[in-house]
């Protein structure tokens, strides 16, 4: 008798482990779309924000080969450069070189 208890117990707790195993991963493919969908929004509206407001935001710089342009820096690596170039109205995202780009002395002094 106290064997088949011992058996039964033994049963039951890992009928209880997998089916809170199993609600567990339920709830987790349930909200993580939801969560996801969170965070693109989130980052959408911050991106927006900061691309229209980018002259209080970035930092301005030269690009050696186009002096003319008003470019501001978004994000550099070691081998790219993520530029925000304006353009009259127009806002185009474009890569750049480390080495083709220089930033004013009157810019790093903020």
């Amino acid at each position: 008798m106290i064997h088949n208890l011992s058996n039964e117990f033994r049963t039951q707790q890992e009928f209880h482990q997998k089916f809170y195993l199993s609600y567990f991963i339920l709830i987790l493919l349930t909200a993580l779309p939801f969560y996801l969908e969170h965070i693109e929004t989130d980052a959408k509206n911050k991106a927006k924000i900061n691309i229209n407001n980018y002259a209080n935001k970035m930092l301005k710089i030269n690009i050696h080969n186009q002096p003319s342009k008003e470019a501001y820096k978004i994000l550099c690596s070691q081998n790219l450069c993520a530029i925000l170039v304006i353009n009259g109205k127009e806002k185009s995202l474009e890569y750049y070189d480390p080495k083709d780009i220089s930033f004013p002395l009157k810019s790093l002094n903020k």
